[in-house]
């Protein structure tokens, strides 16, 4: 994998310095720091969750979501299908052509 040498750091740099200019290089550095800072924010705080309920469900504390009477019928009407025409396989459209 090629990795940027002092040269094309320096060439990079002042390709940076061009298009943006003096002025917006602190505004982009400040936008850029503030999105990481979010984003890291965001992953800790995802992982803190996760290591919560993880441990809510060692200590058996978490909600339990699974059914506990399967016997129980599901209140639910049977869905109406119509047949689905299929077509017949290929061996089967040349014994109808015969």
């Amino acid at each position: 994998m090629w990795t940027p040498g002092w040269g094309e750091m320096v060439l990079i740099i002042i390709a940076i310095l061009i298009l943006f200019g003096g002025k917006k290089l602190p505004e982009l550095a400040r936008g850029i720091g503030q999105g990481l800072r979010e984003f890291k924010k965001a992953a800790r705080g995802a992982k803190n969750e996760l290591e919560s309920a993880a441990e809510a469900v060692e200590e058996g504390t978490g909600e339990d979501t699974s059914p506990t009477d399967y016997d129980e019928p599901i209140d639910q009407e049977p869905i109406d299908q119509e047949p689905v025409d299929q077509e017949p396989a290929p061996e089967e459209k040349d014994e109808a052509k015969a």
